[in-house]
C-alpha cells in the first residue's frame, strides 16, 4: 500500500476565523439562555430505572425561587394579545352597532324635519316608508295578511302589533296540508 509523504488540503477563506468566532459566540448564547431555563426547571433526566437527575437537585433558596418565577420564556403553547388591540376591536364593533342602531331613526327624523320645505318631498316620504315596510317584521306581517291574519294596529314602528290583543293567531287552521304541499311542488315543477 502506498502512502503519500504530503497531504494537502483547500485552503481557508482569509475571514475563517471571524465566520468560526461567530459561531462560537452563537453557540454560548444559545447555552446560556438553555441554562438559565434549566435553571428555573431543571430537566428530568433518567441515571437508571428508578432514578433521575430530579432528585439530585438541591431545592432553591427563597432569593433563588424569585428568580425562578421571574424567569420568562418564549413558548408555542400561549400567544401574546396586548390589551389595546382589543380595545380597538371592541370599541369599533360598539361603534357600529351602535351606528346601525340609531343612524336610521337620525335620518328618518332628518327627513321628517326637512319635510315641507318643498322639492323632493315625496320622493323622500316613499324612501322612509319603503325602509319601514320591508323590515323584517312588515314583510312577515304583509305575508300574515295574505292569509287573512288580521287585523294589525296601524304602523308606528318597525314591530307589527295585532289588534286583538287577546286573541291568538289561527296559525294552525292556515297551515297547508303534506297533500297540498306535494300539490304546490307539482305545480311548481310543471311551470318549469
Amino acid at each position: 500500500m502506498h502512502v503519500p509523504e504530503k497531504a494537502y488540503s483547500a485552503p481557508v477563506n482569509s475571514d475563517q476565523w471571524v465566520l468560526e468566532v461567530s459561531n462560537l459566540h452563537n453557540l454560548s448564547m444559545a447555552t446560556l439562555q438553555r441554562r438559565i431555563v434549566e435553571f428555573a426547571r431543571p430537566p428530568e433526566v433518567s441515571i437508571r430505572s428508578g432514578i433521575t437527575t430530579r432528585q439530585f437537585v438541591m431545592p432553591p433558596a427563597p432569593e433563588e425561587e424569585t428568580i425562578c418565577h421571574n424567569v420568562k420564556i418564549r413558548s408555542p403553547a400561549y400567544t401574546s394579545l396586548t390589551l389595546a388591540s382589543l380595545l380597538v376591536v371592541v370599541f369599533a364593533g360598539g361603534l357600529v352597532i351602535t351606528a346601525g342602531w340609531f343612524l336610521p331613526n337620525l335620518v328618518f327624523w332628518v327627513r321628517s324635519s326637512r319635510a315641507g320645505t318643498g322639492r323632493n318631498d315625496d320622493r323622500a316620504t316613499f324612501k322612509t316608508r319603503t325602509w319601514a315596510g320591508d323590515h323584517l317584521f312588515q314583510i312577515h306581517r304583509a305575508a300574515l295578511e295574505s292569509r287573512g291574519i288580521g287585523p294589525w294596529e296601524p304602523a308606528t314602528n318597525n314591530a307589527p302589533v295585532f289588534k286583538n290583543k287577546g286573541e291568538r293567531f289561527p296559525l294552525v287552521d292556515m297551515m297547508p296540508t303534506i297533500t297540498e304541499l306535494s300539490e304546490m311542488g307539482k305545480v311548481a315543477r310543471d311551470t318549469r
